[in-house]
């Protein structure tokens, strides 16, 4: 979800990965509650298919934009440690302690409500706002692999083992508190080994038949529930890759509007959680509307006034663009 640096080749591939990614991500978010299989099949079928693979594409994309930095060492630590620390660490605290405050305040309205001893839990990943691990992780993943590179470890089978190992370790019970960390580590090392090698053209019969049979693979998977995370994030990775390529240099109405989303990706998934707990307030606790129609009037409504708010609000704002969007420059 992190933009490449000015400097760095863009990939307008990745840029409609991450807006066709974040529409998964906002279709998982516009729930009052995770649907049961009991209450409607399809909606529940719908809601595990995008959670099986969304985030791994998104830590696989930011490894992407991240790789030759790393597989380089041509960067100096303490200018991208801070440069990471604006746009990523200090967006995750200010949000998650506005949702905290938020939450403290309003308890009545809050799904998951919070004491004032669940504060510091913040600072080990853990915030009142449920989009904000991503960012925590991702800031966690880049410092990692960036010391590997300034040791001088920049071997990408290292990186892809350390990521398996990371993985496996993740299965194991007891690791609540970096489960995370480490289930999403092998999605962010096959980013940054997939760009190191990402030379070759597809044509497009072909990228129609991996975009094809990753979604087939991925509806199986998604109707069995009995597979590991790695293999449907991989698959997911695929099919978005797939499509990603597909749409490139395509001037239609659907490559532009996955374009403009990618564009604002990082503002949407950071502004869209109030937007969207707002409307699921009015139109659900307050207005008493259905269960489903408040869904997708939280899909169709939220983006698009978190899109706005970024776009002519928040990013014209020194102040919010810099701390809750993490724009410096």
């Amino acid at each position: 979800m992190e933009k490449g640096e000015k400097s760095k080749k863009y990939y307008e591939e990745i840029n409609i990965i991450r807006g066709l990614t974040l529409l998964f991500v906002l279709i998982g978010h516009c729930f009052v509650y995770p649907p049961t299989e009991n209450e409607n099949y399809i909606v529940y079928f719908i809601y595990n298919f995008v959670y099986s693979f969304h985030m791994a594409v998104f830590f696989f994309i930011s490894g992407f934009l991240a790789s030759s930095k790393i597989l380089s060492g041509k960067f100096d630590l303490k200018t991208e440690t801070i440069k990471k620390a604006r746009r990523i660490l200090i967006p995750y605290f200010i949000v998650s302690i506005i949702t905290f405050l938020i939450k403290l305040i309003m308890s009545d309205f809050a799904r998951n409500d919070v004491k004032l001893s669940d504060f510091w839990k913040m600072f080990i990943g853990i915030s009142p706002n449920g989009g904000m691990w991503f960012l925590y992780c991702l800031f966690v993943l880049s410092m990692i692999f960036m010391l590997f590179s300034k040791a001088k470890i920049r071997s990408r089978l290292f990186y892809v083992l350390f990521g398996l190992v990371a993985y496996i370790i993740s299965l194991v019970p007891g690791v609540y508190l970096i489960r995370n960390l480490l289930k999403y580590c092998i999605f962010f090392a096959l980013g940054i080994v997939f760009n190191s090698i990402y030379k070759f053209k597809l044509k497009k019969v072909i990228l129609i038949d991996l975009a094809v049979i990753s979604f087939l693979l991925l509806i199986i998977a998604t109707i069995d529930q009995n597979n590991w995370y790695i293999y449907t994030g991989l698959l997911g990775i695929v099919f978005s890759f797939s499509i990603g390529l597909l749409l490139k240099n395509r001037k239609n109405f659907i490559n532009k509007i996955v374009n403009e989303l990618g564009q604002y990706s990082y503002d949407i998934y950071i502004i869209s959680y109030f937007v969207m707990q707002m409307i699921m307030i009015i139109f659900y606790k307050m207005l008493n509307m259905n269960y489903y129609l408040v869904a997708v009037l939280t899909l169709i409504i939220g983006p698009t006034i978190s899109y706005f708010l970024s776009k002519d609000v928040f990013r014209k704002n020194k102040i919010l663009n810099k701390y809750l969007l993490g724009n410096w420059k």
